[in-house]
Formats: C-alpha cells, structure tokens, sequence
C-alpha cells in the first residue's frame, strides 16, 4: 500500500516468504476492527509480517480506561514488525496489547531503523486468540513495555505521545493546539514533521477543505515544504499530479528542505509499484524498470526504497543488464516491411536526464503535432508540427533548462489519405537531475 489507511481485520496470514503486508510512503494501515475492537489478525510462517517505511501502522490503542487493544497474534515468524524511518522524522508506533508469542519482550522480533519507537505494552503470550483482559498477562501482573531507538525520550516525545492519547480521546481540538505549538515553535525539524504527520487526524471527514487549507499553510514553515505536500497528495488527490510536481520543483532549495532527498525517492518508487501492479500486467522493463532501478542503485544504494525495489524486481536487478550498468537502446526490425500503425512508444529513457528519445509510427500521410507539457497543463515544446509521410519517427527532447518533474508528451495525428482516420496519446515522462 501507498499513502492508504486501510482498516485490517480477522485475516490470517500465513507461508509468505517476504512481506505479509507492506506499508509505504505515508500509509497507515489499521490492524484492528473499529476503534475500540481487537484486530484479530494472526501471522505465521512469514519472513516479514508487518513492514513499513516511512509509515506509521496502527496494532493496537487504549481505550478511555487505558485497557490496552490490539489482538493481533505474531508467531513463528522470522520478523513481526519492521519500521524503517529514512525522511528525518520521529516515529512512534502504538501496537498496544498483541500477542508475539513470547513473555520475554528481549524475544520480541521487531526490528528498527531511524528514531522509532513502538508501544508494546499490554501484550500477550500465548496466541491463544482470547484478549478478555488486554491488559493483564495470565500470572495477573501488568505488562508495560517499551522498545526504542534512537536515544531516550525527550519532554518533545512525551508531549507528541500525549497528542496521540488526546486523538485517541476524541479531544482533537485540544491535539491540534498542541501540535500547531510544536510546529510553529523552536523544535527540531524531525519532531515538527511528526507533529505535522498527527494533524490529519485531528480533522473529522467533513472539515477535509480546513485540513487542505492548514496543510497549505504549514507548508510555508521552513523545512516542512516537500513533507507537507507529500500529505496533501494523499489527502487532495485530485490534485496528486500538481503535488508531485512541486515536490520535485523544490529539489535542495534551502527553504523546501536542501539536502533531503526523501520525498523524491519515494515518488521514484512509488512510480515502481504502479508498473509492477497495473491491471494489464505487462511490465515496461526497458523503458521504467530498468533505468529507474539504475537511478535508485546508482544515487541511492543505501535506501530501503532501492533494497525494496530490487527484490520487487529481483528478475530484472539481478540480470546481466543491471549487473555491468550498461543500458542499450532497443532496436526495433528494419520498417520495410513491417504494417505500419498509429503508435506512440514509451520514450527511452525514463527516468532521463536530460535527453530522451521519443518514438512514434503513422499509418498513412498525416498532419501531426507532438508536444511536451508540464504537470499543470503548460506546454514546453513542440518537437513537430506538419505533414509527415507513413513511417516510423524518432525525435529527442533535451531537458536541459527545465525542472525536475513529471513532463507529458502528446501526439496527435490527422489522416491526409482518410479524413475519418484520426490518432492521439500521451505519455508521461519523469525528468530527474
């Protein structure tokens, strides 16, 4: 999942090698059945159960009577839970009264990278799937425990995790306040960015126009631009396009966040996991796998994006092509006798930078257009304009002066032979320097 809060229940998830569900980029998948209704989700024989980058999932919460909810059953897994935070930000992960099938929270297999920490208190043992009393283990004793990293908590910590206990008591006024205090305050960027991560939550469905507008307005906070608008793509998304555009227009200014690289490489990814999953099934490895893998590998090798984007495309990361880093433009047979169409072919390549190559095919004389325009509908270029013969045609496009970004290229063609015969498409190009 991308950007999703999707609520979780009563599945049992079993024999998955890698990951059992994956969280990424702003998700928030909620592993429980209402509010206040254990999630009942049991998890056996995975490699991974839960991972998330760069996303907070929901296991488990406290009622008013701070009753520990949660019910979600972990056992015989190589890893329970996986968080990986990469975009300078504190994370705190509630997963309040679930089973992992240990009284010994050291055996616990939650594994953490970046300024996390995950609230296990309340859990149980023995993945019997009975919570009557969530939070008491068997012997009778509470059983608060807490499992960090990235350093002892400070009074930031403690006041973000009392905000988390506001939302969860309705009192979301009162959160707001208090987070609109840590993000208009002095505080280091890292907690402003996990304060701004709670305020959606502090917004019922009907005031979806108010949140909009404070997002818009919080965006103008030094450092908190391309994290804000990452927000707003998942929450305004009938603008997601315009949103995307921005966030790469921002590139290392000093005032957008210079040096933080993060919400770029988790679009770069995002693009991945719309090819790998699109309905048709038929994956562009030439033209967006192959020289996106190469991008991440070669600026971001590090990244958990780059480790994920691999085995997404182990088939492809692992080959020859990818292994001497050399990419080779496809050849296409000789035109001659080939039984020409209408086509507009994926440019190559894409990711470019910043040259690329467009191909495209006329059935018969026509009167042709192929035009370059941003993301908000502006046009760039116009790379032909004319009457052109039946044949196969390629025209490069040079991205030199422009931003980094999502650019469209469309052709239009007019039969000169059929004035019923009529031809347009676009594609979508990301520009990245």
């Amino acid at each position: 999942m991308v950007g999703s809060r999707p609520m979780i229940h009563s599945n049992w998830f079993t024999n998955i090698t890698e990951k059992a569900i994956s969280a990424s980029t702003g998700s928030a998948p909620i592993l429980l059945r209402a509010a206040d209704t254990v999630g009942n989700n049991r998890f056996q024989h995975n490699g991974t159960s839960i991972y998330a980058i760069n996303s907070i999932p929901l296991l488990g919460t406290m009622d008013d009577k701070e009753n520990y909810i949660g019910g979600n059953c972990f056992y015989e897994d190589t890893t329970s839970l996986k968080v990986v935070f990469e975009n300078y930000q504190t994370a705190d992960i509630s997963a309040y009264g679930n089973d992992w099938a240990t009284e010994d929270p050291s055996e616990f297999r939650i594994e953490l990278v970046g300024d996390v920490t995950v609230q296990t208190d309340g859990y149980n043992s023995d993945c019997s799937g009975i919570w009557s009393n969530p939070n008491m283990l068997s012997g009778g004793s509470s059983s608060p425990k807490q499992m960090e990293s990235g350093g002892d908590p400070d009074s930031l910590k403690s006041l973000i995790k009392d905000v988390r206990r506001m939302i969860a008591h309705g009192q979301l006024r009162d959160a707001l306040v208090v987070l609109t205090d840590i993000i208009n305050g002095t505080a280091d960027v890292r907690y402003k960015k996990s304060a701004v991560s709670l305020i959606p939550q502090c917004y019922e469905y009907v005031n979806m126009s108010e949140l909009k507008s404070n997002l818009l307005s919080i965006r103008n906070v030094g450092g908190l631009f391309k994290f804000t608008t990452r927000l707003l793509m998942n929450i305004d998304t009938e603008n997601m396009d315009t949103y995307k555009q921005e966030i790469l227009n921002a590139g290392n200014n000093k005032a957008y966040g210079a040096g933080d690289n993060s919400e770029e490489v988790m679009m770069i990814y995002n693009n991945l996991l719309e090819e790998k999953y699109k309905s048709s099934g038929v994956i562009d490895t030439v033209g967006i796998v192959t020289p996106i893998l190469t991008y991440l590998n070669s600026n971001f090798p590090t990244s958990e994006y780059t480790k994920s984007a691999n085995q997404l495309f182990s088939e492809v990361s692992n080959s020859s092509v990818m292994g001497n880093g050399s990419m080779n433009k496809p050849q296409v047979s000789g035109t001659e006798s080939m039984e020409m169409d209408y086509c507009l072919y994926n440019n190559y390549p894409n990711p470019f930078n910043p040259e690329t190559v467009i191909k495209f095919s006329l059935k018969e004389k026509s009167n042709v257009t192929l035009t370059v325009f941003n993301i908000a509908g502006q046009k760039v270029a116009e790379l032909v304009s004319g009457e052109m013969e039946k044949g196969m045609y390629e025209k490069k496009f040079n991205g030199t002066k422009l931003s980094s970004g999502v650019y469209i290229f469309r052709l239009s063609a007019q039969s000169l032979e059929h004035t019923s015969i009529s031809y347009t498409k676009t594609m979508k190009a990301l520009l990245l320097k």
